[in-house]
């Protein structure tokens, strides 16, 4: 075991202790089992809403005394509670979710290996957090269809007897109408008289969708609100980091963008990363959509020779670009998915050809209104081993290329120099999640 996962295992401990010392209730939803063991990359904490600051100032104080950075955010029901050591150790990496949903009477844990009751601990197998209404209500949705097999594996389980003590509230909050036929309801169900609960709740789902037709009010609150959640959405600041991967073709680039992502998954890393290979592609390209070529960006060899309409090109791949970030990429990185490119913009300035472009007139006028990324990293080879590796450029071409991008980093302070190797791929890894937490 790493002294890294040991550390974080004793601090979640402590974490479990003091909070069992504490009046607050909680319910440990996945990531630790009766021996207080954790594997996983986070935690997952079902907490009411009244406890929320007090447990989240313990875990900032916690960690923070033990020599991590530590950075918090607040969604709706949900605060995320991420940290890492101050030497930016993948290994130690972790992330800890407290959600409010219920009232809680009890304090819970959840596991995904075993099933006992010990003290005032509750461990349930393989249980996948989801609010109690939505076990019950795939119960319903079986029953209601006449697959009575699936409902009764439902209802044999281990986990359906938990929720009984919930069984009014949530068959209510449902299907929406008269509590005790909701009671009513979930009785037969219990019972297992699951024809009679499939003509109870198709009469209970008509006399609500008949309810919801002849209520204009509905639909107005119905679209404000839908309107409402995807502005809030849309304007969400951007937390996780947005990075650039360039270099000539045969350099390393993907192969280190896998690299990257496989050694923050071996580590657990919190951070879920999301690739593009030059653009966002809310465009396609000007070939298919003219000419109705069905070929992809990503070409096997890259193109040599300019198209036409230097103009219009240049304007069109921009606008993606542009309206790419504001579309695609900052919806992603609002959801704490750091966003890797393989290529960017300025390839166009290096490479003009790639995409058709004559020359890279106005590429640096147009690069001062494009979204950027954090940084862009270059990565650096020898430009014979290159060829030698990948002969799909010339040598002259691959030279010229780093020339370029040479010129190009004392313009632009975000571009740097990194070479291919392991060292480069823990040293990006680093940065990535020294940028998440700045």
């Amino acid at each position: 075991m790493s002294k890294e996962l040991t550390l974080k295992r004793q601090l979640l401990k402590q974490l479990i202790n003091n909070l069992n010392l504490s009046s607050t209730n909680y319910a440990i939803l996945s990531g630790f089992d009766e021996n207080y063991n954790f594997n996983g990359r986070d935690l997952d904490i079902l907490c009411e809403k009244r406890d929320i600051n007090f447990i989240t100032n313990f875990i900032i104080e916690l960690f923070s005394k033990n020599h991590f950075i530590v950075k918090f955010q607040k969604k709706n029901r949900l605060t995320s509670i991420f940290a890492i050591q101050r030497d930016l150790n993948i290994n130690s990496a972790i992330q800890i979710d407290l959600i409010f949903r219920i009232s809680l009477k009890d304090k819970i844990f959840f596991d995904n290996n075993s099933i006992f009751l010990k003290d005032d601990l509750i461990l349930i197998n393989n249980f996948k957090f989801a609010p109690f209404y939505f076990f019950i209500k795939n119960i319903l949705m079986q029953i209601s269809i006449g697959d009575f097999n699936k409902a009764d594996s439902a209802v044999n389980s281990f986990y359906f007897y938990f929720v009984l003590s919930y069984k009014s509230k949530i068959i209510s909050k449902l299907i929406n109408f008269n509590f005790a036929k909701a009671e009513y309801i979930f009785n037969l169900i219990e019972r297992k008289k699951y024809s009679e609960t499939q003509l109870e709740i198709n009469q209970a789902l008509k006399f609500r969708i008949s309810k919801i037709l002849f209520r204009p009010l509905f639909y107005i609150k119905f679209f404000a609100n839908a309107f409402l959640f995807y502005v809030v959405n849309y304007f969400k600041f951007a937390n996780a980091p947005f990075i650039a991967i360039v270099g000539p073709d045969g350099c390393g680039k993907s192969f280190i963008i896998k690299k990257i992502i496989s050694k923050n998954s071996d580590a657990n890393g919190f951070l879920k990363f999301n690739s593009f290979h030059l653009r966002p592609n809310l465009f396609p390209t000007l070939s298919k959509l003219i000419l109705n070529k069905n070929e992809s960006n990503f070409q096997v060899s890259p193109r040599d020779k300019p198209g036409p309409f230097f103009l219009f090109r240049l304007f069109y791949y921009s606008l993606d670009y542009i309206l790419g970030y504001l579309f695609i990429i900052k919806k992603i990185l609002a959801k704490n998915f750091c966003v890797v490119f393989d290529r960017y913009f300025l390839d166009l300035y290096v490479h003009p050809a790639r995409i058709g472009l004559s020359s890279n007139k106005f590429v640096l006028l147009i690069w001062k209104i494009i979204p950027k990324p954090q940084v862009i990293y270059a990565i650096e080879e020898n430009p014979e081993l290159i060829y030698n590796r990948k002969q799909e450029l010339s040598l002259k071409e691959i030279s010229k290329q780093y020339e370029e991008w040479r010129k190009l980093q004392k313009k632009i302070s975000i571009i740097h120099f990194t070479k291919n190797d392991d060292q480069a791929v823990d040293n990006i890894l680093k940065d990535i999640y020294g940028k998440f937490f700045q």
